[in-house]
């Protein structure tokens, strides 16, 4: 019960912080550039830390309710008696895009394990084609993989098995991403 009334006395506290600014007419430039800022730092420390090596499950789902039911939550709390609580949607608009953009760049650069481990990564590769169905990253995949290849299989020592391996792990993949093809052209 103690805890309780310290949380309380913290909401209470912020509450006020909020309200002073409102009153002094700088919390969108003290807050809401502050929340950005923190935001998309978040976003990507807690899909490093959470997702970043886990393929076989879907996690993006994950990552989006994360979005809508903590930090939408914490917003409505902020905006409470502001203007701007009528532009939470927005909010859940641009935070869902900082989502899929920097889930899509944490998947692109884990590429190469990703289609190593297929088929068993494909809940990783489907999570990558729905951020593309928001967002288009093809070009940075394409040459992501690029590079990855000549470094880490076409070179010489490389088994030629483990190439026509990775290889066919890397069309199938591809064609799961990608069906209109345009990635493995």
């Amino acid at each position: 019960e103690e805890e309780e009334e310290e949380a309380k006395l913290v909401l209470a506290n912020v509450e006020s912080v909020f309200q002073k600014l409102r009153e002094l007419r700088l919390f969108d430039v003290v807050f809401v550039q502050t929340f950005n800022s923190w935001i998309n730092q978040k976003i990507v420390s807690m899909l490093e830390s959470n997702y970043s090596a886990q393929y076989e499950e879907p996690s993006l789902a994950r990552a989006i309710s994360w979005i809508d039911d903590i930090v939408l939550s914490w917003l409505r709390f902020a905006f409470a008696s502001d203007d701007l609580s009528s532009q939470i949607g927005m909010w859940k608009d641009r935070l869902h895009y900082l989502v899929y953009k920097a889930f899509s760049s944490m998947r692109m650069l884990k590429m190469f394990e990703i289609i190593v481990d297929y088929p068993e990564s494909e809940a990783a590769v489907l999570d990558l084609k729905e951020c593309w169905e928001r967002i288009d990253e093809k070009k940075t995949l394409i040459s992501t993989l690029k590079t990855s290849f000549k470094q880490r299989l076409l070179h010489p020592g490389a088994d030629t098995t483990d190439i026509l391996t990775h290889y066919v792990s890397t069309i199938k993949s591809l064609r799961l991403l990608d069906p209109t093809g345009v990635v493995l052209e």
